[in-house]
């Protein structure tokens, strides 16, 4: 029978005599669907590749969502062995362009041996990125090669990552990471997460980079969202 407009979780449960051995759960929406928003500033970031959802399913969610970007990790796709991961991933990146909507690569998780290399409780990923270009680049330079066809922009940390807030030497090292995209793959633009409460840094310090202001606080672990509000502030 037809619903009402919704959210609804359905429960099924395998019984033996009144012993329940199997029980699966699932969800779904009743709604509308709606066209396609042509240009915004908010999208999705999603932080880890760990989702049930298929390329097909989750770029047409965020047509319905409204949404114009999604934020996806990109680093450790790009250097596993695992071939069915990695087809999906370029899946999902063709799926959003088809939709128009605009993929973001998120280098928010490093290789092990490149993460193991700094302190258990460092300050964000900034801590390799500050590092001279020859340290990281032989671990990323995969992902800017393999993804630069149909990503144009690469942020660094995810969203609850503000290590680059106040960092001293920021157009230096936004600069540094730049060129070296550039010289495997076409123009990126390279961008960092940003605290609200922050004022963001002149135009003519870092030209031709962006930030993603989060609505996360960190001093209010309480705080979550329900999608990461993508303020693109694009430098062009």
């Amino acid at each position: 029978s037809s619903r009402e407009y919704g959210f609804y979780r359905i429960l099924a449960q395998l019984e033996r005599d009144k012993v329940v051995i199997l029980e699966q759960q699932t969800s779904f929406a009743v709604m509308n669907l709606v066209p396609r928003v042509a240009s915004g500033e908010f999208g999705w970031s999603i932080a880890s590749t760990r989702e049930e959802m298929t390329p097909k399913e989750l770029a047409e969610a965020a047509v319905q969502a409204g949404v114009n970007w999604v934020k996806y990790p990109l680093w450790r796709s790009a250097i596993t062995e695992d071939t069915q991961e990695s087809a999906r991933v370029a899946e999902l990146l063709s799926q959003l362009t088809h939709s128009s909507i605009t993929p973001v690569g998120l280098l928010n998780e490093p290789p092990d041996d490149l993460r193991n290399k700094f302190a258990k409780n460092w300050t964000g990923i900034s801590e390799i990125f500050t590092m001279p270009p020859s340290f990281w680049a032989p671990s990323i330079n995969p992902a800017v090669a393999r993804y630069s066809s149909s990503v144009q922009y690469c942020q660094l940390g995810n969203e609850t990552d503000f290590s680059f807030v106040g960092l001293k030497r920021l157009s230096h090292t936004l600069q540094n990471v730049e060129q070296q995209f550039d010289r495997i793959g076409r123009s990126t633009r390279v961008g960092v997460p940003w605290n609200w409460h922050t004022d963001l840094p002149q135009r003519n310090e870092i030209p031709y980079s962006f930030f993603s202001v989060s609505q996360h606080d960190p001093e209010s672990p309480g705080t979550t969202l329900d999608f990461k509000a993508l303020q693109h502030k694009l430098n062009d």
